[in-house]
């Protein structure tokens, strides 16, 4: 039975430490998650069990009895151009002494993350960054390890991937400890949650929703420890300042001096610091961004896209949200005017006016990683650079190269650059991987204050909702638009819930009268936006006015106009939905 215990445990990297005198002890069947924030040292201390961190202080029997399967952030692909099978028998071969014995366990595990038959001898390389992780979790999965070390496992994952994934954690039988920033994730994975915050670590029994409810308590009971703790430092001063110069009390202030110095105050959790930055002023945006009609995309031999129309507008928030594999990075590239994808397709049209950046455009941190972290958002912000860092919560340790930084303060400097730019059209691609849950929150909240166009290809719903009011995707190769918020596009038209025609349009497919219907819908409904956001201000303002408001009778009228206002938005908003089921209708003929 695998078995291991950890005692006092202590690691440190470039003078500052990341765990401190850790005490802890795991069997088999512990589906451990390990929380925290960004940089808190998640991916060291699986390393540290991995074998891959180098030297640290303390012990941790058993290890060496147990085949470890681990899976980094971003698996390294082996040498040269593999298949899947390859690919994933490498990973294997690594973790089981014996792996021939393994090979129809393998090809099972394939095809139970996602991966046909036809695929097992396709290059690795035709396919998405989450097929990539399937073919690596594959292997270690299959290797039946003891003790299995997933750091973010659920990255570039789609829905139906990571309830795959979720299915298969469950029925692991050995020691399983994965990082995840995914509360929905942990809930279906973990029977335990092993927090790390200031270089200690606190384990709770239980999933996620039990995790937050016994640290709020914990944190509770430290707050009003801390409290009493303060209030004991401030006496035994008060003693020893009036008794430390008296002979005759200078004994019993010396005592006190002994006392002061165990005392110890734990540090706080720091809960809940936004982000908050504005772009800066980015250049004019043109009407239409970008057109394709007819689109066809070909990578290498293999037809990606085999038809799609679609336009990016002013002010557009595009939601591209399909499975792994469907196209979306050769989508993004192509528009971007990267990549290798050959296209055919009627009309291709790019305002000039329109200056594109992407997430993968700004990931230059390789080539910078001797750089400390002050220096880089010095490069990129020059005068501004400290109010930035403040900003993105670097507030500490900024000294730090950025070769030690962990995956999500590295995702958080590309997100500096990425604002950095003065560009109108932004291209994301999975841009919130491993970054923590109040990181991405924010960065979702500063793309809305964004002045131009954003396209946001992404398997997290959440980041979508109240951003979006378009949504991409693609089935059987078709590329297709709707138009709408995301939770809407999603109940309406994805989950298989689409429904009947309301509206007759099919009637006349004569393509001038096509576009100009096309165009009256999106004119009303600019309009019918521009009556939301002046409703939504109105009833702001007058929530404003009611709470500073003293006369009973004057409070009552606002709270009419407040009632008034709140009609008037409802009628709007159903007024937007008609609309936005009109031009998706519309669309399908």
């Amino acid at each position: 039975m695998a078995f291991l215990k950890i005692h006092g445990l202590t690691f440190e990297i470039a003078g500052r430490i990341l765990i401190k005198n850790a005490d802890l002890a795991f069997a088999a069947g512990d589906r451990i998650a390990l929380v925290g924030k960004n940089g808190s040292g998640k991916t060291t201390f699986l390393k540290i069990l991995a074998s891959l961190a180098g030297e640290y202080e303390g012990k941790i029997d058993g290890l060496r009895r147990l085949r470890i399967g681990y899976l980094p952030q971003e698996p390294p692909e082996f040498a040269g151009n593999k298949s899947v099978f390859d690919t994933a028998h490498g990973y294997l071969e690594r973790a089981a002494p014996v792996y021939d014995l393994y090979e129809k366990d393998l090809k099972k595990n394939l095809s139970m993350l996602g991966f046909d038959t036809d695929d097992h001898w396709r290059m690795l390389s035709e396919f998405s960054a989450g097929f990539k992780m399937k073919a690596a979790l594959a292997g270690i999965m299959t290797s039946e390890p003891d003790l299995l070390l997933l750091d973010e496992p659920e990255n570039h994952l789609d829905e139906s991937s990571i309830r795959s994934l979720a299915s298969a954690l469950n029925d692991f039988k050995g020691i399983l400890i994965f990082v995840s920033h995914d509360p929905s994730f942990v809930n279906d994975c973990a029977n335990a949650v092993l927090e790390l915050h200031d270089a200690v670590m606190h384990l709770y029994p239980g999933d996620y929703g039990k995790y937050s409810a016994l640290s709020a308590e914990y944190a509770a009971l430290l707050e009003k420890e801390n409290r009493e703790k303060i209030e004991r430092i401030r006496k035994l001063r008060n003693f020893i300042q009036k008794n430390i110069a008296d002979k005759s009390t200078a004994g019993a202030a010396h005592a006190r001096e002994k006392e002061l110095k165990k005392i110890i105050v734990p540090e706080m959790k720091k809960e809940g610091r936004n982000i908050v930055f504005e772009f800066p002023p980015s250049q004019p945006e043109p009407a239409m961004h970008v057109k394709l009609s007819g689109l066809k995309l070909y990578y290498g031999n293999m037809n990606v896209i085999k038809d799609g129309d679609i336009c990016v507008e002013r002010g557009d928030r595009i939601a591209f949200y399909s499975p792994n594999g469907s196209g979306k990075t050769t989508v993004l590239d192509f528009i971007g005017g990267t990549g290798s994808a050959l296209c055919e397709t009627l009309v291709r049209k790019i305002s000039e006016k329109t200056v594109m950046t992407s997430f993968s455009a700004c990931d230059d941190i390789s080539s910078m990683s001797d750089l400390s972290l002050e220096d880089y958002v010095r490069r990129v912000f020059s005068a501004d650079y400290r109010e930035v860092l403040g900003k993105f919560l670097f507030t500490e340790d900024l000294h730090r190269k950025i070769e030690v930084l962990s995956g999500g303060e590295k995702a958080r400097l590309i997100l500096i650059n990425l604002i950095s730019r003065s560009a109108n059209l932004i291209l994301l691609d999975e841009p919130t991987s491993n970054l923590d849950k109040q990181t991405r929150d924010v960065f979702r909240d500063v793309l809305k204050r964004f002045p131009g166009a954003v396209i946001l290809a992404s398997h997290d719903e959440a980041l979508f909702d109240g951003l979006t009011n378009k949504v991409w995707t693609v089935k059987n190769k078709v590329l297709k638009e709707y138009y709408g918020e995301f939770s809407y596009i999603k109940t309406k038209f994805l989950d298989g819930q689409k429904e009947a025609a309301a509206y007759v349009f099919k009637s006349d497919n004569n393509p001038k009268t096509i576009r100009k219907k096309r165009q009256l819908y999106r004119e009303e409904l600019e309009k019918v936006m521009s009556d939301i956001e002046r409703a939504e201000e109105e009833i702001f303002g007058q929530e404003i006015l009611l709470v500073e408001e003293r006369n009973p009778e004057s409070a009552e009228r606002i709270r009419n106009r407040i009632i008034k206002a709140k009609k008037k938005l409802q009628g709007r908003m159903e007024l937007k939905n008609a609309l936005f089921n009109k031009l998706n209708l519309f669309d399908d003929s």
